[in-house]
């Protein structure tokens, strides 16, 4: 497929450890319509943020690993399953980038599950479902 896409998969193991699911996390035009990939490259430079260098034939473009800043809720941010994203429950809640997609977050601070995207662990928020003054407490 040379239409100038970038694919970002992770593989999940089953919970039985016996089968191997593929998940797209993003599928991205990054070199615009008929323009081939030609290769890419993950690359970082010390204290900055990863990036993937992506090269076609007459264009090289450098993009960041990961739109976390773009998910505004936990359940958006989690069910991502993006290994760079997790949802950071201290600082008013945002998805934030951790770690360069390592395994090494907090989990009291973070709320990320790559393998399902469950988000039943993301901070339950109090909502007005209007009917008087009633309040009722939603996730």
């Amino acid at each position: 497929m040379d239409d100038g896409r970038v694919l970002k998969i992770i593989y999940n193991e089953d919970e039985d450890a016996e089968k191997v699911n593929s998940v797209v996390i993003e599928d991205l035009e990054v070199l615009g319509n008929a323009k081939r990939v030609v290769n890419m490259y993950r690359y970082r430079e010390e204290r900055k943020p990863a990036k993937i260098i992506v090269i076609g034939d007459e264009l090289i473009k450098a993009l960041s690993v990961h739109r976390c800043n773009l998910v505004k809720s936990c359940s958006d941010c989690v069910k991502l399953q993006d290994p760079y994203c997790a949802w950071d429950t201290m600082d008013k809640g945002h998805c934030t980038e951790v770690a360069n997609g390592s395994n090494e977050i907090k989990p009291f601070r973070y709320v990320q599950d790559i393998r399902s995207g469950n988000s039943s662990q993301c901070p339950r928020t109090a909502r007005c479902w209007c009917d008087g003054s009633n309040w009722k407490a939603s996730g």
